[in-house]
């Protein structure tokens, strides 16, 4: 008691609540908030609230990185976030597809950096503050053009996991569980949806990329155009770059993978022998809830900015129309 009365003495957190203390301070009933203002510590992250945000924060030898999640189930398009890092360019480092790229709209502010961050429904970011700038330079990129790409597609599915037989015209894309078709509506699997889109490649301007936005997808979806692998999205937003594959016409095909339990479900209303699935462990009943399945939109076109990314190491660096091998 004498050692605890000794180290607080005057502090009671109530009439008094800090008290310098050595080479420190001890505080008592502060908020964290003021504790680091009486330090003069500035708050790390600050954004004017309208999201939930949560952010971890590494020093590094030679950078300052940020890793920003956003607990939120819609998507963010737009959020200007304040990081207390000054002189240092912004790089978005894209964990899903191992990109890294200068964020593309930024400025320096009052000792501190904003940039403008878009976040995916639950979706998170890394900022690297790796480069140290040249100048009081700021970033602001080119208007994203965006075109939505018309129904009318020619699906197939697969017939030995419980599907139609011949391919299923759909005029929109829509959840599968709201189709008509027994065979659809609880179907799991694989399904190929093909159709064809008119573009003018003389659109794409020196330094922007095409980027085929699928919109909602449950679950996985695999994009090829005209005949080119453009990638696999398993999480929002999915979204894939075309830029190498684009020509006068865009063949699509996009394969859509749901999860099992629609066809558990489907299979529990029919005799044993008439089931598609075996399993030895089936929780699910005949009136249970669907799940939401397939390609369900809205598919976009999308003529963005590539902005200035690299990748590390034995890697390329690209900025603009200049390319170098390193």
């Amino acid at each position: 008691k004498e050692i605890a009365d000794r180290l607080w003495g005057e502090v009671d957190g109530k009439t008094v609540k800090y008290a310098a203390r050595g080479k420190g301070t001890i505080a008592w009933g502060l908020s964290l908030d003021e504790a680091l203002a009486l330090r003069k510590v500035e708050t790390d992250l600050l954004h004017d609230g309208s999201h939930l945000l949560v952010h971890a924060h590494r020093t590094m030898p030679n950078a300052e990185s940020y890793f920003v999640a956003c607990l939120e189930a819609a998507a963010v398009p737009s959020l200007d976030v304040s990081f207390r890092v000054a002189g240092r360019v912004p790089e978005i480092w894209d964990a899903t597809t191992g990109e890294i790229r200068e964020a593309a709209n930024w400025h320096f502010e009052n000792g501190r950096t904003v940039v403008n961050l878009a976040f995916a429904p639950h979706g998170s970011v890394f900022v690297v503050f790796a480069n140290e700038a040249t100048a009081e330079k700021a970033r602001t990129p080119n208007p994203v053009v965006a075109r939505k790409v018309p129904g009318d597609w020619t699906v197939t599915f697969d017939r030995a996991s419980g599907g139609p037989a011949e391919p299923v015209d759909f005029p929109e894309l829509v959840d599968w569980t709201v189709r008509p078709e027994e065979a659809i509506r609880h179907y799991s699997g694989t399904a190929t949806y093909r159709r064809t889109v008119a573009f003018d490649p003389s659109a794409v301007r020196d330094g922007s990329r095409v980027v085929l936005d699928l919109g909602m997808v449950h679950e996985v979806a695999e994009v090829e155009v005209n005949g080119r692998a453009c990638g696999t999205v398993w999480t929002a937003p999915y979204r894939v770059d075309i830029t190498e594959a684009v020509a006068t016409n865009l063949e699509l095909v996009v394969g859509v993978t749901n999860l099992w339990p629609n066809r558990l479900i489907g299979d529990a209303a029919l005799p044993e022998k008439s089931r598609v699935t075996r399993t030895n462990l089936n929780t699910y009943k005949a009136n249970d809830p669907l799940l939401p399945s397939g390609l369900i939109g809205p598919m976009t076109i999308r003529t963005e900015s590539r902005g200035a990314w690299r990748t590390r190491g034995n890697g390329v660096m690209f900025d603009g129309a200049e390319l170098t091998v390193r």
